[in-house]
């Protein structure tokens, strides 16, 4: 039986169709659609999560987590079967308040297996509202990498941006009233809540301090983001050199030393005391000349005019000055003595806190280790028991400005050809004889039998 379908008018064409029921969409797909307009605050604040997110373990669906963890231990992976990425966020977060009782070796294999896919920088934004549209765009921009240190104090995680390409670090640290007032501190930038490192570097804006891009407070954790130190740091800069049994060029340690009390000077002329240098916290950057910059201002406090003395007992024991260790006031020379055993330190690719040396014993020990007598004299300088003896960092500087030069001079003139065309061969050797009585080239130089016991030498490290 033929049936003959009525045409339809112009309004019932225009007329709007009823909702479509679509089945067998998750609700990440339905979160990441454009069209969908999220009605409760947890939704919207997931769809944030998966903005910021997006493209990494943490977004995907159960079939490409099942997948990233097929080669891991059985026990993780029917741990986490069926789990969304989401889903391994809360799972984390669980584990670390400990509201999930397994084995104490499970609980650490599958922290571990979850950090190395960035769950600690990743939980920190979790479900986080974050009030400030700049702080929103700025972590829609970067993208996790790797967790490149940590600490007593902080984690400190490596962050692309995905726009420029450009690295950068995210130091994530435990906010001092973060248990009072996780609620009332979800993103904050308020000046009386920030730790007082956050203010000591935007107070001490220099080229050889660490750089500050941005910083808050988010779920009570204050976070920074700082420049990333292409090169590494100074420690590295020393492991590099003994695999290679090299040592540093002097012209470049110079170069070092005058970078780092350059930057003790500005902050101590801002009444600023660092109380941890170390080679740790030296951090280096490639560019057209290497740069040297100081940075890890967790210890810093500041003083005041009335009061330039202070006596709580924290720092580095192989750099802490005598004066803290016998728990003595102390001031800024206190920073001058650290940096001395970052001197010897990188001269001798030794750690060693010359406290209980006497000066002739410490030099006669460096002269094993090198031939530059300005390096000598530069120690001699500083190897001041007594603070009030001690030079400032700033007096310091001078003479280390001094001796660089005197330094630059001399290895120029030690580049020069052997025969040239006003000089003749005889003179110009005769000449190059009486200048220069050291070797010619640092580098080829063999890395020296160390003494069994030369100074004290300490490896554990104090933070209060």
């Amino acid at each position: 039986m033929n049936v003959r379908r009525r045409s339809l008018s112009k309004d019932e064409i225009h007329k709007e169709s009823p909702p479509i029921s679509i089945r067998g969409i998750s609700k990440q797909k339905i979160l990441r659609s454009q069209s969908y307009t999220p009605k409760t605050d947890e939704e919207s604040l997931e769809l944030l999560f998966l903005s910021i997110a997006k493209d990494s373990f943490w977004t995907c669906s159960k079939s490409h987590v099942k997948d990233q963890l097929k080669n891991k231990n059985k026990f993780i992976r029917d741990f986490l079967e069926d789990k969304r990425g989401v889903d391994c966020i809360q799972i984390y977060q669980k584990i670390q308040n400990r509201t999930i009782k397994i084995p104490v070796v499970r609980r650490a294999t599958i922290m571990h297996e979850l950090q190395m896919k960035g769950a600690d920088y990743y939980s920190w934004l979790y479900m986080k509202k974050i009030q400030n549209k700049d702080h929103i765009n700025l972590f829609k921009k970067l993208e996790w990498q790797r967790c490149i240190g940590s600490g007593a104090f902080s984690h400190v995680h490596l962050v692309e941006n995905r726009i420029n390409k450009q690295w950068s670090v995210i130091k994530l640290q435990k906010s001092k009233n973060s248990q009072e007032n996780l609620n009332t501190l979800q993103d904050s930038t308020n000046e009386d809540n920030i730790d007082p490192e956050v203010s000591i570097l935007h107070a001490g804006k220099h080229p050889h301090i660490l750089d500050i891009f941005a910083n808050g407070i988010l779920g009570g954790r204050t976070w920074v983001q700082l420049e990333f130190a292409d090169e590494g740091t100074l420690a590295d800069k020393i492991d590099a050199h003994i695999s290679s049994s090299k040592f540093i060029p002097t012209q470049e340690l110079f170069t070092c030393w005058s970078h780092i009390f350059s930057a003790l000077s500005h902050l101590h002329e801002l009444h600023i005391i660092h109380r941890d240098v170390k080679c740790e916290n030296i951090f280096i950057f490639s560019s057209k000349d290497i740069i040297y910059k100081l940075g890890d201002f967790n210890l810093s406090r500041s003083f005041s005019q009335s009061n330039k003395y202070t006596t709580t007992y924290c720092g580095t024991m192989s750099c802490m000055a005598p004066e803290i260790i016998g728990n003595d006031p102390y001031s800024y020379s206190a920073d001058v003595w650290s940096t001395l055993c970052v001197i010897i330190s990188s001269t001798t690719f030794m750690k060693c806190n010359p406290v209980h040396i006497p000066t002739s014993t410490l030099c006669e020990k460096i002269k094993t280790h090198t031939d530059s007598k300005d390096i000598i004299t530069l120690i001699e300088y500083l190897h001041k028991i007594n603070h009030l003896e001690r030079p400032s960092s700033k007096d310091t500087l001078e003479l280390i400005i001094q001796l660089k030069e005197k330094q630059k001079n001399i290895e120029t003139y030690s580049l020069l050809p052997e025969i040239t065309p006003h000089i003749s061969p005889s003179n110009v050797k005769k000449k190059r004889n009486f200048i220069i009585q050291r070797p010619l080239d640092e580098m080829s130089m063999r890395l020296p039998a160390r003494p069994a016991s030369s100074g004290t030498l300490y490896s554990k490290s104090t933070k209060t």
